[in-house]
């Protein structure tokens, strides 16, 4: 009897198993946008007194996203108690046909062991309830935890599925040349107490546009500004400012051809004297960032000053600094430091504002530290190493 009774609670367990399996079925899994996804989650965990802050390029992935939900709801607080934590930093990475969940958080590694109980956590009280472990497979994914590159946070990692890449058709772009017809250098140095603030500790605002040619002189205008935040060596997710802008003559086609900006889509955009205020107050007292910044500080010069306003803070390029770090390099344009850097612009983003400014952010965040390995650590050793890489402007 013992043995009969042994016998039939394996296979009661392997039928709990079986419905386990059937609940979390791989044909759930559809594509799911990670900004929708960490917007669900800082919603759910806000009575729960933990803080979940986006960081890096938002990805696409295959999910069980309801699912996945809950397992994020039953793991974070038992993270925030192990790591006696309450702030952590969610960042979707682009891997090799995979997209990396990593949650961020300051402190050291959790070991396997941990991990390995909170594979057994189940999702609810049922007794039925399907467990972190069965989320996992259901996405064919295991987790494991590694300590990230500055060795002071260290992130949980969990592979998901890549989703197919739903891409505009391919254009044939073309590079924007580099622009010596305004100089970064001759903008008002920062005080000493910025100057000396560390670039892993600097509040930064990395910021492209779009424009209807590359005549800034001419009567070429803005018909687009994208940016985004960068905060304590950190790009911010959800901090983002994307504005068309109607720039009130006509967009040529060749021009069309690159960005992809119609005239019909801006003709009913503010134009740029309604929208400069915005990104103004958008900057605040951030450092401000571009590749090739001496172009899209034209851009906006003029019209800034006809609006009364003033873009004087400290500029970092992203283009000068690479040229000072890697002065033999063949080129440094923004696709081929990308390509260099494994960097991926997002689907359809190249040639927006908004996608070349999360790029330049993310080119930044790797040339730091290299910065930091020569002895760079300050904006103001930045902005004189930068200096070296100028290129003498054409009259």
């Amino acid at each position: 009897m013992h043995e009969e009774s042994q016998v039939m609670a394996d296979l009661i367990e392997q039928l709990s198993r079986v419905l386990e399996s059937i609940q979390l079925d791989q044909t759930y899994l559809s594509d799911t946008w990670s900004g929708d996804l960490t917007a669900a989650l800082v919603d759910l965990l806000d009575e729960r007194l933990i803080n979940i802050t986006p960081i890096g390029i938002p990805a696409w992935f295959k999910a069980d996203s309801p699912t996945l939900l809950v397992m994020l709801e039953v793991l974070l607080p038992a993270l925030k108690g192990q790591c006696q934590q309450d702030h952590f930093e969610i960042e979707f990475c682009l891997g090799n046909k995979r997209v990396y969940l990593d949650i961020v958080w300051l402190g050291s590694p959790i070991t396997q062991q941990q991990l390995d109980q909170w594979r057994t956590l189940p999702l609810n009280e049922q007794p039925l309830a399907p467990r972190i472990s069965d989320v996992l497979s259901q996405h064919n994914s295991d987790w494991w935890c590694l300590p990230d590159h500055d060795r002071e946070h260290s992130r949980l990692r969990i592979p998901l599925p890549s989703t197919d890449r739903y891409a505009e058709p391919e254009r044939q772009y073309t590079t924007r040349p580099e622009f010596h017809d305004f100089s970064i250098a001759e903008l008002p140095p920062p005080d000493k107490t910025l100057g000396n603030v560390l670039l892993s500790q600097l509040e930064m605002v990395v910021f492209d546009t779009e424009t209807t040619g590359l005549k800034l002189r001419e009567g070429d205008r803005v018909i687009s500004i994208g940016a985004c935040r960068i905060l304590n060596a950190r790009l911010l997710a959800n901090e983002q400012f994307d504005q068309l802008i109607n720039p009130e003559r006509d967009i040529p086609a060749e021009s069309t051809a690159i960005h992809g900006i119609h005239e019909q889509d801006v003709k009913n955009s503010p134009p740029i004297r309604v929208i400069l205020p915005r990104f103004r107050h958008y900057v605040g007292q951030a450092v401000l960032v571009a590749h090739n910044a001496a172009f899209d500080l034209l851009a906006i010069d003029q019209p800034a000053k006809d609006a009364g306003l003033e873009f004087n803070m400290p500029v970092l390029d992203t283009l000068l600094l690479s040229r000072a770090i890697d002065p033999n390099l063949e080129t440094h344009g923004l696709d081929a430091l990308a390509e260099r850097f494994q960097i991926s612009f997002p689907t359809g983003a190249r040639h927006t504002a908004l996608g070349d400014a999360r790029v330049t952010a993310e080119l930044l965040l790797n040339l730091i530290p290299r910065l930091e390995a020569r002895g760079i650590t300050t904006l103001q050793q930045a902005l004189d190493f930068q200096a070296t890489a100028e290129t003498v402007r054409v009259g």
